[in-house]
């Protein structure tokens, strides 16, 4: 029997919290929502910064990024250079944009793309997105854009993935596409299926998230913060459904689920969309993604055949949006 997570779409890929959150991680790199601000930077996150000029004097505002050691390179090079591709590819279609996905250029020439080859001038921070393989279990967790509100804390963007050589229903074609997905969220994407206004148009099935049954016995005989002891089970099952910090600690699977105004980020933010979601967007989940049955195939990107998953003209939209093409600065 099969447990859809969600009612209206089918799409596809990783949780993005399947790994644990490393201890630094900000309050608002925790959110998952359509995107990032344009401007003006809300709470610390937002696009990378104008790194350059060209020769033309136009702004270059890439990601950049290193690997985090010898291990890391060698394991998923392959995967971040198709990844790459398929953003470029989708990003054709966007006739004035500054984006870009590139090595740190601070590396030097012809040495391996490792964050500890970075040359740093005086003072400066390792800032680059820190690619890291994380071992063989599957799972990714990725920080959401350019964090400013801790310019002086090295490593704070971060891809973590795993690649499961075990698992043969999971073969090149999907590790290429969840690093699409992941490079989306460290630009500045969110998920789709969390939009704050995702309800007309998608029911979300809380219950038949993977640890639901085990997260119910457990806040059943729990009476501490955030219940209290006249709290019904039925009260205490929707406040993990609906809240991050409960769900956090009792129903971890479901924060990748929870709508972006009930988790902090100011609706004034988000930029309205006056279509239904994109379901043919690289930053949507599956019906079945996530659930206590998730072998079911399942779109994703509009696509059932992994190596055809790619970002849609829409997330490409979004993308030029947040990395205008201006001369000089913005």
């Amino acid at each position: 029997m099969l447990f859809p997570l969600l009612f209206a779409f089918l799409c596809t890929l990783s949780a993005v919290f399947a790994l644990p959150l490393p201890a630094n991680v900000s309050t608002a790199q925790r959110k998952r929502w359509y995107s990032t601000s344009p401007g003006p930077i809300v709470q610390g996150i937002g696009p990378w910064p104008v790194f350059a000029l060209d020769t033309a004097g136009n702004t270059q505002q890439p990601v950049r990024y290193c690997y985090r050691d010898q291990d890391s390179l060698d394991e998923l090079e392959e995967y971040v250079d198709d990844a790459i591709q398929k953003w470029n590819t989708a990003m054709t279609s966007q006739v004035a944009t500054a984006f870009m996905i590139i090595a740190d250029p601070r590396l030097p020439r012809d040495v391996d793309p490792l964050c500890e080859n970075l040359e740093l001038g005086q003072g400066q921070v390792m800032d680059a997105l820190a690619i890291s393989y994380k071992g063989k279990t599957w799972a990714a967790a990725t920080s959401v854009g350019y964090a400013y509100d801790k310019l002086d804390r090295p490593y704070r963007h971060y891809i973590d993935f795993c690649v499961d050589l075990d698992d043969l229903d999971k073969d090149d074609a999907f590790y290429i596409a969840s690093m699409t997905h992941e490079l989306g969220h460290s630009i500045g994407l969110l998920h789709e299926h969390q939009r704050p206004d995702r309800d007309r148009y998608i029911t979300f099935n809380c219950a038949n998230i993977a640890g639901y049954d085990e997260a119910k016995a457990t806040i059943d005989k729990t009476t501490t913060a955030p219940f209290s002891p006249d709290m019904s089970l039925e009260a205490k099952l929707n406040l993990i459904c609906t809240n991050f910090d409960a769900g956090y600690d009792y129903l971890p699977g479901v924060l990748d689920f929870i709508r972006g105004d009930r988790i902090g980020f100011p609706w004034s933010t988000y930029v309205a969309d006056a279509d239904p979601p994109d379901l043919t967007s690289i930053m949507i989940y599956s019906s079945y993604q996530g659930s206590r049955d998730s072998d079911d195939d399942a779109a994703w990107g509009g696509q059932y055949n992994d190596a055809a998953k790619a970002p849609s003209t829409k997330d490409a939209s979004r993308v030029a949006a947040l990395y205008p093409l201006c001369k000089g600065s913005c």
